[in-house]
C-alpha cells in the first residue's frame, strides 16, 4: 500500500486509523471503511502476503438505532399533488404499495408478473440481485394492480421493463434525482428516500411506504434522466466497492504516514 508493505500494518495503526476518521466522517461511513479494509486484508492473508489481519480484531463504532418512520397518507398526498410526471408517479405508487426496494422495481419485468394471482416474483438475474440472495413473492394489492394495469397494453413483451420513460430503462440514480427534486418542493422533511438495496430500518429516515395504509411488499425482516445507456445496478454496486475500498485505502496510507513521521520527529500529531 504505497511505501508501506502490508504486513508492517499494525493493530495500533487500525486504531489511530479508526480515531481519525470518526473526527471526519460519520460512524456509519467508518464502519463501512473498517470492514472493506478487513475484507481485503482477508483477501491479502488468503493469497499468503500478510501473516495475520491487523482489523481482525477492531471493534465496530457503535451506531444509534432510532425507529424507522414513513410517509403518513397526508404525506404521501402533498408529495403526489407535485408529481407531474406519469413515470415517477407510478413509480412511487407502486413503492408505497409493496414496499419493494428500488432497485427491485426498476429491475421488475413483465414476466415476473402474475396478475391473475396479484403476485409478482423478485428474481435474481444477470443485471440484478436481491439483498439476501434469494427469490421471493410480493402480494399485490388493488393499487399495485393497478399502477401495472395502466402500463400494461396488448403490445408488451414478457422480457421488458414495466417502468420506463420514454421506452428507456430508469437508471437508479436518475430516479433518486427525480424523487428529491419533489419531495423539497412538497415541502418534506430530507430523511425522506426511497427505500433502496442497504436500507434498514436502524437509519434515520422515512421509507416511500405505508404500512399502516397498505399490506406490507414481503421484506424479510431537477428530474434529469439520463437517455444514454449506462451501467446497470450490479455493475454499478461493483464500482461503488472498489470506490470505497480505494478511498479507505487511501485514508488509512496517510494516517500510517504522519504517525510514523511524527514518531521519527518525537512529537505527537495534531488532530
Amino acid at each position: 500500500m504505497g511505501d508501506v508493505p502490508l504486513a508492517a500494518i499494525t493493530a495500533r495503526d487500525v486504531d489511530r486509523f479508526k480515531t481519525e476518521r470518526r473526527m471526519r466522517i460519520q460512524a456509519i461511513t467508518v464502519n463501512k471503511e473498517l470492514s472493506t479494509l478487513r475484507a481485503a486484508m482477508n483477501t491479502a492473508l488468503r493469497w499468503g502476503h500478510i501473516p495475520e489481519n491487523p482489523f481482525a480484531g477492531v471493534k465496530m463504532l457503535r451506531v444509534s438505532e432510532r425507529t424507522a418512520e414513513f410517509l403518513t397518507p397526508e404525506d404521501l398526498a402533498r408529495l403526489l399533488s407535485c408529481i407531474l410526471d406519469d413515470w415517477l408517479r407510478d413509480v412511487v405508487l407502486f413503492a408505497v404499495a409493496t414496499g419493494m426496494r428500488q432497485g427491485e422495481i426498476l429491475s421488475l419485468r413483465w414476466r415476473r408478473i402474475d396478475l391473475k394471482s396479484r403476485i409478482v416474483h423478485i428474481e435474481n438475474s444477470t443485471t440484478f440481485r436481491t439483498k439476501t440472495g434469494r427469490r421471493r413473492s410480493v402480494p399485490l394489492n388493488a393499487l399495485a394492480t393497478g399502477v401495472l394495469q395502466g402500463r400494461r397494453n396488448d403490445e408488451i413483451h414478457p422480457d421488458e421493463i414495466v417502468f420506463t420513460y420514454n421506452g428507456r430503462r430508469i437508471l437508479q440514480d436518475s430516479l433518486t434525482h427525480a424523487f428529491k427534486r419533489h419531495v423539497r418542493k412538497a415541502g418534506l422533511g430530507e430523511e425522506i428516500r426511497f427505500r433502496d438495496r442497504g436500507s434498514g430500518h436502524g437509519r434515520d429516515s422515512r421509507h416511500v411506504k405505508l404500512p399502516s395504509a397498505y399490506p406490507p411488499g414481503g421484506h424479510q425482516d431537477d428530474c434529469r434522466l439520463v437517455r444514454e445507456k449506462g451501467l446497470d445496478y450490479y455493475d454499478k454496486n461493483v464500482v461503488n466497492r472498489i470506490s470505497l475500498l480505494t478511498k479507505s485505502l487511501k485514508s488509512l496510507y496517510e494516517t500510517i504516514h504522519k504517525y510514523r513521521r511524527c514518531n521519527r520527529g518525537h512529537r505527537s500529531p495534531r488532530v
